[in-house]
């Protein structure tokens, strides 16, 4: 357990340009981009295993999608040692992992992602439905599929509630 950890229901709040909050026990909506970057099928594949290898290990997932230059995640950070994980370990650990992994795959050495993600706290069944379905749509309103389910992209664990 590290000590950025956060607290059962303690709302954890920091700031560098964007404010960072995460209250223990609840879910959040993460969206990261990419700087500068465009990602392959081959990067977005590398992105969508990440986040699907730390599904119940550091967080449930409902759902999430790879974008061409950003990702979408809804996700309850899981408790370890009477605490829950930090947002910023998950993503470190997202970020961290993908952006070695998508540099081997190009042979470069350029920055992937942003440094800041954009994060909010679900408050209640409506927001966090809001959210899902956002995830869900994302593709089809981006015009990369015509249905969420054609998105090779798309994650969803099913029967997955707020």
């Amino acid at each position: 357990m590290k000590k950025r950890d956060i607290p059962p229901h303690h709302l954890s709040i920091s700031r560098r340009k964007l404010p960072h909050m995460q209250l223990g026990n609840s879910w959040c909506f993460v969206t990261f981009r990419t700087h500068q970057f465009w990602l392959s099928d081959a990067a977005r594949d590398i992105v969508k295993n990440s986040i699907l290898y730390d599904h119940e290990r550091r967080y449930l997932l409902a759902t999430a999608t790879v974008m061409p230059n950003h990702a979408h995640i809804l996700i309850l950070p899981m408790e370890t040692g009477g605490r829950f994980y930090s947002l910023s370990a998950i993503m470190q650990g997202i970020k961290g992992s993908t952006s070695r992994r998508i540099n081997k795959l190009d042979g470069g050495n350029s920055r992937v992602w942003q440094a800041e993600s954009y994060d909010r706290i679900i408050r209640d069944e409506a927001e966090w439905e809001e959210k899902y379905k956002y995830i869900m749509n994302n593709s089809v309103k981006a015009k990369l599929a015509e249905k969420p389910g054609d998105y090779r992209w798309l994650i969803t664990i099913p029967d997955t509630r707020y």
